[in-house]
């Protein structure tokens, strides 16, 4: 940017590779001037004048704006400035640059000039973004996961957790501003000893470790965490800090607590329908047993047609088909409890079904009903 009425800055020596550059402001022409580098950064045509009009499209309204109340200033009482601003160049090519300045002169000279330069930052600014998405990444991956990642500096006792941590610890992350001590307290007291001895341990000897723990929250609710911790040592192999990440694996403790009660429910329903198999089986031949008495009995009262029923082998044998009929019963209520008789639907007088079955039920049903 050249005018004939100042002499444009000269760069110093490395301008280019840091991408600064000078210019100057001439408070009379109302003009600016600029050194190789700031031409190169804004792409102008180091031979042609250049008008304030350009360097206004150049930096857009607003941030342009921003510059001329500084530049103003700077004149008025000498204020020192520095604007961060995203340009458009001559080319058309989008910047980021970082532009600062100084008066040059005392205050209200009527030659007054500003000096400044301007830094092309759009490396840095870049850099500044891709961390920030990556660690916006970061927070969403943990929050997916639900690890949280932690560290704790010796050398000085600073603390840091990540926001997915003091998720698990029941806080959300701007209200969380425990320390250290607050935070063992937050671990369940049957776990806290260990906690402190595994941290100790592992700053005394370096080793990692890794183990679970159990967190509770301030609403009281109990979360169930994976731990592992590491060490980072200097060049003399002292410990200057240790590190690691939580996972809460509440959800998979209770799921397994859960499968736990189903196997136990599984065990015992393979063991009664074991049982109810048995009890079929018995049954089965113990009703091809009574078919036979039966008969046996049938055929010996009509062989004593002609004999009184007050006869001792006559009372006998009916108080043995009675016998045996009682054993069908129980024959036929240990085949239902199988499964494994067909049943059909029938009006059913539940007191005296009862109390027939009372004497079966009373060998199966616990002591605690009536």
């Amino acid at each position: 940017m050249t005018d004939g009425s100042i002499e444009p800055p000269i760069d110093f020596e490395g301008a280019a590779q840091a991408k600064l550059g000078l210019w100057a402001y001439d408070r009379v022409r109302a003009r600016f001037v600029g050194s190789r580098v700031a031409d190169q950064i804004f792409e102008l045509d180091a031979s042609a004048r250049v008008e304030l009009d350009v360097i206004a499209r150049i930096y857009g309204p607003a941030s342009f704006e921003r510059l001329t109340r500084a530049i103003e200033s700077a004149l008025a009482d000498g204020t020192p400035f520095t604007i961060v601003s995203e340009i458009h160049t001559a080319s058309g090519q989008r910047k980021w640059v970082r532009t600062q300045g100084h008066a040059a002169d005392d205050p209200g000279s009527a030659s007054r000039q500003v000096l400044g330069t301007v830094q092309d930052i759009s490396d840095i600014r870049l850099l500044d973004r891709v961390t920030m998405e990556s660690e916006m990444t970061l927070n969403q991956v943990e929050q997916i996961t639900h690890i949280g990642h932690w560290s704790v500096s010796l050398a000085d006792g600073s603390f840091f957790h990540s926001d997915e941590i003091k998720r698990i610890f029941g806080y959300e992350p701007s209200e969380y501003a425990l320390g250290i001590e607050e935070a063992i307290q937050a671990y369940h007291p049957d776990d806290r000893d260990e906690v402190i001895r595994l941290f100790n341990h592992a700053v005394e000897t370096g080793e990692s470790y890794e183990f679970d723990l159990r967190v509770v929250q301030p609403s009281g609710d109990v979360r169930h965490a994976h731990s592992k911790g590491y060490t980072e040592r200097d060049e003399h192999g002292k410990v200057t800090r240790v590190y690691g990440v939580f996972q809460d694996i509440t959800d998979r403790v209770r799921a397994q607590a859960e499968k736990a009660q189903l196997e136990a429910a599984l065990h015992q329903s393979q063991r009664l329908e074991a049982i109810g198999r048995l009890a079929g089986g018995v049954a089965h031949d113990f009703n091809n047993l009574l078919t036979a008495i039966f008969g046996y009995v049938d055929l010996a009262l009509a062989s004593l047609d002609h004999v009184d029923s007050g006869t001792f082998v006559r009372e006998s044998l009916d108080e043995i088909a009675r016998s045996s009929q009682r054993a069908a019963a129980l024959v036929r209520q240990l085949l239902a409890f199988s499964r494994q008789q067909v049943t059909l639907p029938d009006v059913l007088d539940l007191n005296a079904t009862l109390t027939g079955a009372h004497s079966m039920l009373r060998r199966v049903v616990t002591e605690d009903i009536e």
